[in-house]
């Protein structure tokens, strides 16, 4: 049987802790009107929660045109963005109450997030989460794979047993490709079908602990029939 504290857990932030519309849609909206570009649909800002940051500044690229700089508007998107995290940010419903079990319970937690060394920062400082995990991985650059970063977790931690908890693609793929268990978030901004290989779903945010200890039960009892 493999223990908690054999048990790696690694959580994406954006749409799996984080309720990152309540923040960056605002700043989205606010930051395209002082520019005077025309208002970004709000399934359009939600698509690009938690994604690698490359894609958003192309499709930033391509929605300012000509009209303005791309660098200016990132620039005032992430100042509008930082500023509303303390003022509007909230968590998921469950994810605090979740994540206290899963360390009181021993299990090894860490993050991976797309977002900024100071994104994550703050975002878990000003929500309280930042002393529940061991590790904080963040974006380096603007082409930083999530999958080498969580190979570098798996690495760091050396655990018997791991899982990738997330709302995106990346989420699942990197799990895969460093054979670990994932878990998606369907409560996040994925897209329809987006989370399909994923080992298993999670449909609300309350349930979170339960879910990963399920899947983790059920993930260790197949190991024995099969072995």
């Amino acid at each position: 049987m493999v223990s908690a504290a054999e048990t790696l857990l690694i959580f994406d932030l954006d749409g799996t802790l984080f309720q990152t519309e309540k923040v960056s849609y605002r700043a989205a909206v606010e930051c395209f009107n002082s520019f005077g570009l025309e208002k970004p649909e709000r399934d359009e800002i939600v698509d690009w929660f938690g994604k690698p940051i490359h894609e958003f500044m192309a499709w930033v690229v391509i929605k300012v045109g000509g009209a303005a700089s791309p660098e200016e508007v990132l620039e005032e998107f992430s100042r509008l963005e930082f500023a509303l995290i303390p003022e509007v940010g909230e968590l998921f419903p469950g994810v605090m109450d979740s994540l206290e079990l899963l360390k009181r319970e021993g299990y090894r937690l860490a993050l991976c997030s797309n977002g900024s060394e100071d994104y994550v920062d703050l975002v878990t400082g000003e929500m309280e989460i930042r002393g529940l995990f061991e590790k904080l991985s963040h974006r380096v650059d603007r082409h930083d794979p999530k999958t080498a970063r969580i190979a570098q977790l798996k690495e760091h931690f050396n655990p018997s047993r791991g899982m990738v908890v997330g709302d995106r693609e990346d989420d699942i793929s990197s799990a895969r490709d460093n054979g670990l268990l994932s878990l998606g978030c369907l409560y996040g901004y994925a897209r329809k079908g987006e989370l399909d290989e994923a080992d298993a779903l999670i449909r609300d945010s309350v349930n979170l602990a339960d879910v990963v200890l399920q899947v983790l039960a059920e993930a260790e009892g197949a190991e024995r029939n099969n072995g």
